[in-house]
């Protein structure tokens, strides 16, 4: 068995959530999901939010999993 997992946190809203913005993320329309530039730019100026998004996504993931 093998996987190779790839959290994309350029598309993610849950990065914008943990840099902490105010967005409710239960009822996010289409329209306020932050694109690709906005996430790159977020993340530039924060490497760290980008960690912890990984972060919790692994936590996840491997709590499913097993």
């Amino acid at each position: 068995f093998y996987i190779t997992i790839n959290p994309a946190d350029m598309y993610n809203p849950i990065v914008k959530f943990l840099s902490g913005a105010d967005i409710d993320i239960d009822n996010l329309l289409p329209d306020e999901v932050p694109g690709f530039m906005e996430q790159s730019i977020l993340i530039a100026k924060n490497p760290a939010i980008a960690a912890k998004f990984f972060n919790l996504y692994m936590k996840a993931f491997v709590s499913y999993m097993i």
